[in-house]
């Protein structure tokens, strides 16, 4: 007599609160008494317990395959929460039958996931773009601010090289000294280079005698 397991549905996703709602199937001519097992895998390892640990609500039924000497039994878990997570499978207690050991089915992983809610992703949108105006702004206004800044202290600083040279360049001179040397030189010491053009004709030059 075998006992061979029926595939099963490999995983379930819900949210919390919702209805999970589990099968199992193996194909034998005789009908077993069959367990629901949780199996968790955590950091210490892995965690086997019956189902019927469970202090919500939970139900077992026992139903008809598809085919012939196919068994299915159902699990159905109402208002689940994070910690119903996990891998569940079949434990058929095959007892004193000619079977060497027991069989589980292939059992399928429920996942319970909390939703991201569309109010939290619209919040950190917003955030997101209210950071990125604050930089834009702050770059649109500190970097011309700088520039402003950088230039006006480049000018003051031309300006004041400026005036500097001015003054060195005045510096070896008195102005006192110069006026009086000016007033000093007179006009009767002046060379008197032009001279009477008018006499100086008439004295060189005599009418030729016809």
């Amino acid at each position: 007599m075998l006992v061979i397991p029926e595939p099963d549905l490999p995983s379930s996703r819900l949210k919390p609160s919702e209805t999970a709602t589990l099968k199992c199937c193996y194909r034998s001519s005789r009908n077993f008494t069959v367990y629901w097992v949780k199996i968790v895998h955590n950091k210490n390892g892995t965690l086997a317990s019956f189902v019927t640990s469970r202090v919500y609500d939970f139900s077992r039924e026992t139903v008809a395959g598809a085919n012939e000497n196919v068994i299915c039994h159902k699990l159905t878990l109402k208002n689940v929460t994070l910690k119903d997570a996990g891998l569940y499978k079949c434990y058929v207690d095959v007892g004193n039958s000619s079977l060497k050991h027991s069989v589980y089915t292939h059992g399928t992983c429920l996942q319970v996931c909390k939703p991201k809610t569309s109010k939290s992703i619209s919040n950190r949108f917003k955030n997101n773009i209210i950071t990125a105006e604050g930089v834009l702004l702050l770059i649109c206004v500190v970097i011309p601010g700088l520039l402003l800044l950088s230039k006006a202290k480049r000018q003051t600083t031309l300006e004041i090289k400026y005036y500097k040279e001015q003054e060195n360049l005045y510096e070896g001179l008195n102005v006192e000294e110069c006026s009086s040397t000016y007033h000093q030189i007179e006009p009767s010491q002046l060379p008197q280079t032009y001279e009477d053009v008018e006499n100086t004709v008439t004295k060189d030059v005599e009418p030729e005698k016809p």
